[in-house]
């Protein structure tokens, strides 16, 4: 390798070849991949964080808010007390 007419192993090897066959599966594991690709950007996008934490924050406005604190007098109001 070394000089100005020295070759490389790839000069030797044609690699513009592209071989055309495929697994006969190909086709459904590229529909299988397709659709992880779809629910992994839905799952790990910002719009559903975004949505998780606005879940969250009106699941806590609920508790606290509407629903309340528990009897102050000590009384159960749990259906199987």
């Amino acid at each position: 390798f070394v000089g100005s007419d020295a070759k490389m192993p790839s000069d030797y090897v044609d690699m513009s070849f592209k071989s055309s066959r495929r697994a006969p599966d190909a086709d459904a594991k590229d529909r299988i991949r397709a659709d992880e690709d779809l629910v992994l950007n839905w799952w790990t996008s910002p719009k559903f964080a975004v949505a998780g934490v606005g879940a969250a924050a009106l699941l806590l406005f609920l508790f606290v808010v509407v629903i309340g604190p528990p009897p102050s007098d000590g009384r159960c109001t749990l259906p199987w007390c």
